[in-house]
C-alpha cells in the first residue's frame, strides 16, 4: 500500500527539505502510485502535520485536490485524482 503513515509522511517532509535546500527548479515527480482518494488526503493531511507546512490548494474540486508545500527553495506538490484513483507526488 502506497500510504503508511509512519512511513509516508516523514520521507516527504525529508524529501521537501533536501530538495530546498538543493534548490530544485525544475518538476520532478517523484512517487505516482494508485491510492484511493480518502487515503491520497490523509497524505496531504499527514505531509501538513509533519513538515509544519500549510498548503496551497492549486485545485479544489471534489474529484481532484492538488496542493502545494511552500519551502524557500522549492516546492512539493502532492495531487490527488480521484477518478483515476492516482497520488503524484513531484518537486518543483
Amino acid at each position: 500500500m502506497f500510504y503508511q503513515k509512519s512511513f509516508f509522511a516523514p520521507l516527504i517532509a525529508t524529501q521537501l527539505l533536501f530538495f530546498a535546500a538543493c534548490g530544485a527548479n525544475a518538476e520532478t515527480v517523484l512517487k505516482q502510485e494508485t491510492l484511493s482518494f480518502k487515503e491520497c488526503l490523509k497524505v496531504i493531511e499527514v505531509t501538513k502535520t509533519q513538515t509544519g507546512l500549510t498548503p496551497r490548494m492549486e485545485v479544489d474540486e471534489e474529484a481532484l485536490k492538488v496542493a502545494e508545500f511552500i519551502a524557500p527553495d522549492g516546492t512539493v506538490v502532492i495531487a490527488c485524482d480521484k477518478e483515476a484513483r492516482q497520488v503524484t507526488v513531484s518537486m518543483k
